[in-house]
């Protein structure tokens, strides 16, 4: 059960130095208990495969599919390091290894963008662009204040994303470990 309140606020709001679920500031760092505490039990946790490949780890997923998103906690500890919206399911090339079942219906409000399933891959760039934007292909990443933010488009490659081009296909929100 959901501890969220029901109003009009975008589900979440990034400004340049803190999160808000549904108008609701989220702790930073965030922990597991905090992500549950306010969205209820996930409908499943995606641990991967066990035991992780030499040289790297098991980041659990905890899925919420009905919301379709998920957040990923960090394998030796308690803290969700990047919460993930999917626009889009099984488009493209793009394979997520533990995709929600329904598509983000929501809202992502970051300074100067709504972000939503019919919002464009130019517009987030155009948001989000500055010098130290990094684009390959499909994915694109950058920063709105100390949050990282990278999306992936359902375009084809065409060796970079420097137009923009095609449609959202999922958009993370990378958290911080520590505020400073």
């Amino acid at each position: 059960m959901s501890a969220l309140p029901h109003n009009d606020e975008p589900f979440l709001r990034v400004t340049t130095d803190r999160l808000f679920l549904r108008g609701v500031p989220l702790p930073l760092p965030l922990h597991v208990a905090d992500l549950i505490g306010l969205l209820g039990e996930p409908d499943r946790i995606a641990s991967g495969a066990a035991p992780p490949p030499p040289g790297h780890r098991n980041n659990e997923r905890y899925v919420y599919d009905k919301l379709g998103f998920y957040g990923i906690r960090e394998h030796n500890s308690e803290r969700i390091l990047e919460l993930t919206f999917v626009f889009r399911l099984g488009t493209g090339r793009i394979v997520l290894p533990y995709p929600p079942q329904s598509c983000f219906q929501g809202t992502i409000q970051i300074p100067g963008l709504e972000i939503n399933s019919k919002t464009q891959a130019l517009d987030l760039w155009k948001a989000v662009w500055n010098p130290e934007c990094q684009a390959i292909a499909n994915f694109a990443g950058s920063r709105v204040g100390k949050f990282p933010i990278s999306f992936f488009t359902n375009a084809k490659s065409k060796g970079r994303m420097s137009n923009g081009e095609g449609n959202l296909h999922s958009v993370a929100i990378g958290l911080p470990h520590r505020i400073d």
